[in-house]
Parts: structure tokens; sequence; C-alpha cells
């Protein structure tokens, strides 16, 4: 049960990685090395919080630069003070 949750869990941040480098090639023409253990053997030894910590830096730094993703999470955060 573990080992299918851990790989359902490391599916998800490979996800999130290959999202947040499409998300890139779009605002920015393209897109930062996020090692994924798709592409980096070693990056399956390091920790999903190292993972996750990378992800969440990508994606300030993509904020902080461009005024597109800042007014879109502006919306979206007027959308959930909606809700």
């Amino acid at each position: 049960m573990i080992e299918a949750q851990e790989a359902v869990l490391l599916e998800t941040v490979e996800h999130l990685e290959a999202r947040l480098r499409r998300v890139q090639h779009a605002v920015i023409g393209h897109h930062e090395t996020l090692p994924s253990s798709s592409t980096d053997t070693g990056s399956i030894n390091r920790p999903i919080t190292e993972r996750l910590s990378q992800l969440e830096r990508a994606l300030e730094r993509l904020s902080g630069g461009s005024e597109v993703i800042q007014d879109l999470l502006q919306l979206c955060e007027m959308s959930m003070e909606a809700l």
C-alpha cells in the first residue's frame, strides 16, 4: 500500500514539473531545467520535499518576472475570495 502511494506521489511531482516547464515555455519562451526522474536518474534519490521546494522556487521566479502570471494570480485570489 505504501509503495503504491509513493508511486502516485512521485508521478504527481513529475506531472507538476512537466506542467511548470510548459507554463514557463508559454510565458517566457523557454523553461528552466528542472530535474525529474524521467530525465535525470539522480533525481530519483532526491527527497520529494526537495523537489517540491524547487518547484515552488521556480514558480515564484516565474511569477515575479511576468506580469501575465501576476495578473492570473490576482484573478485567482479574487475568485477564491468570492467563494
